[in-house]
């Protein structure tokens, strides 16, 4: 009864996320925060974020507050031993307690990813009541006042957002369709930014390529491909956006398309590839963190899906999105970077993307 109150007249709440760097999942969290207000329009919401993600939800509509956690960072590792991993944890146990005590949060909303040591984090840091999914060896999820047992929504045909939903739903928070978009505020001086980049470069008219991507990727060749018939067609420069890791994959594409000065490589931080993204007629990316960037940016984005669903991963922003798929009868298999053969990006052509980009994407151009 006493937590029943607690959640009635609850207004601090804390989105306790220890996502470590992925984009897309970072991004899937801001319909959370929107949905809380809706429910609770007086409370105070924070979220706890990796450092590397921080700038994904700087000025998020509907959120108050944004607590880094350093460790997050370091467990992005996946070079580290599972020794240094539960000691890192650990570590992230004590600081993160350390740091949400003295807010004085009233709920906590256990947000995916979350281990066994997980409802420590809220117990240290005194926030009464805790939900979220049970854990396989959950030892501490007795401290958890509600919680659910996961269920993969890749076995349900379910977006991964339901997947926060689910949890918002053990205290009967309720939602309408038009809540569940995705978006990214963009900061005016990064804007700013680009588009004195851009002017430098004399481009005014852009089309962005997210050309890198963890396992599944699309040949260079073919990015080269419709690169040259936008610029022939249209006379679009082309912005490759990607990591300083990336950088061959760009080459490439620059020494294969046929004007080399409309073709232009961009690795800036992830606020400033969103203001490229925004200011770009449409974005052609993978299946990736940067697709949904350019949706939440309200970018009409082409999105390239091999290995996973597009019925559970494709981006939510206000931003159209056209699935490209080929739905192989391995398809979805969710195997990026271990398949042996990428039939299902192999078998999308430059003709398939053309089409697209000239009936629907650019019909109007």
């Amino acid at each position: 009864m006493v937590r029943a109150d607690k959640i009635k007249n609850a207004k601090r709440f804390l989105v306790l996320n220890l996502i470590t760097d992925t984009i897309g999942d970072t991004l899937f969290l801001s319909p959370v925060f929107k949905v809380i207000k809706n429910n609770y329009p007086d409370s105070f919401v924070a979220c706890t974020i990796s450092p590397k993600n921080q700038e994904l939800l700087e000025n998020c509509p509907h959120l108050d507050e944004l607590i880094p956690l350093t460790e997050l960072k370091f467990l992005a590792n996946k070079k580290l031993s599972k020794i240094k991993k539960t000691l890192l944890y650990f570590k992230l146990i004590r600081n993160a307690s350390k740091i949400l005590r003295s807010r004085k949060f009233d709920v906590c909303f256990i947000m995916l990813p979350k281990t066994a040591l997980t409802p420590l984090i809220p117990l240290f840091s005194k926030i009464p009541v805790q939900v979220g999914y049970k854990s396989k060896f959950g030892i501490f999820d007795f401290l958890m006042y509600k919680k659910k047992e996961f269920v993969d929504k890749r076995e349900i045909d379910e977006h991964f957002i339901y997947e926060y939903l689910d949890i918002l739903a053990l205290l009967d928070l309720k939602w309408k369709d038009e809540d569940l978009v995705a978006v990214q505020n963009i900061r005016g001086d990064r804007i700013n930014d680009v588009k004195k980049f851009l002017k430098e470069k004399n481009v005014d008219n852009l089309v962005s390529f997210q050309i890198g991507a963890k396992g599944a990727l699309w040949d260079w060749k073919n990015f080269a491909e419709v690169a040259d018939h936008l610029i022939d067609k249209y006379n679009f420069d082309v912005m490759l956006l990607g990591a300083p890791h990336e950088e061959p994959i760009m080459d490439n594409i620059l020494n294969a398309v046929k004007n080399k000065n409309k073709v232009h490589k961009f690795t800036e931080s992830l606020q400033t590839k969103a203001a490229m993204l925004k200011l770009s007629k449409f974005a052609l990316c993978h299946d990736s963190g940067l697709a949904h960037m350019s949706s939440c940016a309200g970018t009409k984005t082409i999105d390239l899906f091999g290995p996973t669903s597009p019925k559970h991963a494709v981006p939510m922003g206000p931003g159209k999105v056209r699935v490209v798929c080929t739905f192989e009868n391995c398809h979805p298999c969710s195997k990026r970077g271990t398949c042996s053969h990428y039939t299902c990006m192999k078998n999308i052509t430059p003709k398939d993307v053309i089409e697209i980009i000239d009936n629907e994407m650019l019909k109007e151009v």
